[in-house]
């Protein structure tokens, strides 16, 4: 029998709030005043964001008014004395809010923040490192207190002198388009985990499983899992998205580069190659190989860049279409210790025949996590996971709609 949806432990603080009156350290957000509060993760994104919608008589408005750089603790266990699941920092970022001038007399207000970091977006910085891309990361990584982290030990091949002009967070995305793993795509995210984690799309496919799933309601909504089930990832709702026409569309097929050369020579290339995790990439025959998009990367006025910084330009950006071309999402127990990039072993109910959908069911990688809760204070936890394909059916099932 299921138990019921557990109502988990939070707490909700805005730090050293001192500055506005002397007589207060921490504000504290009661339960009660938290309408919704959201934190999101992906590989896409720099650092995790949340964001959150509180009911405020007054204080966050009139009294303690958020000032740049106030920090926010959020702390989610399933009991207080509980090991948390969530304990993370934020700076908060941007603030609004709707007055009401009714009888009930409070703001709804809305608060945006990113995970807490030195360094990121101020200041700006005039400065140059020599080494690979993967060396400029971790040095900026220490310098946001934030733990720089290279699990399958990923090399890459893009050593030169790399100058900055620019805050951190804008430097990290220009090393991202640019950095270069021969046939491969690059990612480097921070998780909730309070990491920055640096790796590549083909060493992600080719680990071995973090977690298999089952499709099982009562095991969602009862969030207790035993220590075998540890490795398992209950999920009682999914949504299929397919965008293989958008992607391919935009470079899945495949995607070319031209340069000139300090001798002004006009050069170019093609990138196509991608690991194949399913069996069918939606790809009309005739097109297959052919470019999609092409990237002019322009002329190279000096011999610092490494020899391939054309082609990562444009190999990076099909990475991560091809990435994203088929997605996944799961509604899972709250309690499964899940995280970005881990592998998932799906197996998706059939509708016919048969215990699974053999086109959509086979190996996907977390892309995305979503940590919801809600205003009575069920915690609740969504997952995206991607894949650039899908699989043959292996046989013909007929059906009948009446």
């Amino acid at each position: 029998m299921s138990l019921p949806a557990q109502h988990f432990y939070l707490e909700l603080k805005i730090k050293n709030k001192s500055n506005v009156n002397s007589n207060v350290e921490d504000i504290v957000i009661t339960k009660n005043n938290i309408e919704e509060l959201t934190i999101r993760e992906d590989v896409l994104s720099i650092l995790p964001r949340i964001e959150i919608v509180i009911n405020d008589v007054g204080g966050l408005v009139d009294s303690f008014p958020i000032l740049d750089e106030d920090v926010m603790s959020v702390v989610v266990s399933q009991f207080e004395d509980d090991v948390p699941v969530i304990d993370m920092e934020f700076i908060i970022s941007d603030l609004s809010f709707d007055g009401d001038s009714g009888s009930n007399h409070f703001n709804k207000v809305k608060l945006v923040g990113y995970a807490n970091s030195l360094d990121l977006f101020v200041p700006y910085k005039n400065r140059s490192f020599n080494g690979t891309g993967a060396d400029v990361l971790k040095k900026i990584a220490k310098e946001t207190g934030i733990k720089f982290t290279n699990p399958h030990n990923v090399a890459s091949s893009d050593k030169m002198i790399w100058y900055q002009n620019s805050n951190n967070y804008n430097f990290i995305k220009h090393i991202l388009k640019r950095s270069y793993i021969s046939n491969d795509g690059v990612f480097f995210y921070s998780n909730t985990k309070d990491n920055f984690v640096y790796t590549s799309f083909n060493s992600e496919f080719d680990k071995e499983e973090n977690f298999y799933t089952e499709f099982d309601k009562t095991r969602v909504d009862n969030f207790i899992l035993a220590e075998d089930e540890k490795g398992v990832m209950f999920f009682d709702a999914y949504d299929v998205v397919n965008l293989n026409g958008l992607f391919n569309k935009m470079s899945n097929y495949a995607a070319t580069f031209g340069f000139y050369d300090l001798k002004g020579k006009y050069q170019g290339g093609i990138v196509d190659k991608i690991k194949n995790i399913a069996d069918l990439h939606n790809k009309k025959k005739r097109y297959d190989g052919q470019p999609s998009i092409f990237c002019n990367v322009g002329m190279f006025g000096n011999k610092n860049v490494f020899e391939e910084f054309p082609r990562g330009i444009v190999q990076n950006l099909f990475y991560k279409y091809n990435l994203f071309s088929n997605s996944v999402i799961l509604n899972i127990n709250s309690m499964t210790d899940v995280k970005l990039f881990d592998k998932v072993n799906l197996a998706i109910p059939a509708i016919l025949n048969g215990d699974f959908n053999e086109v959509y069911s086979g190996y996907y990688l977390v892309t995305a996590i979503t940590h919801n809760i809600t205003s009575d204070g069920i915690y609740q936890k969504k997952v995206l996971v991607c894949r650039n394909g899908i699989n043959e059916s292996e046989e013909l099932k007929e059906y009948d709609v009446n």
